[in-house]
């Protein structure tokens, strides 16, 4: 865990927003390449998607 020491409190909220988020993400990315019964389909509809791309690309890499 990341100690607080001279950090504004706000700065220290943001970080533990982000480390959060990163955590949920993980969940997600394990749940999906744990339980998808057609990775690669789901893979090439996403790429299809502007607003899916991004992360497609991220999981590709």
């Amino acid at each position: 865990m990341m100690v607080q020491g001279n950090l504004p409190t706000n700065n220290f909220e943001l970080w533990r927003s982000l480390r959060s988020a990163e955590m949920d993400y993980c969940r997600a990315r394990w749940g999906f390449f744990s339980h998808s019964t057609d990775k690669q389909l789901t893979i090439r509809q996403a790429l299809k998607s502007p607003s899916d791309r991004t992360t497609t690309v991220r999981i590709l890499l």
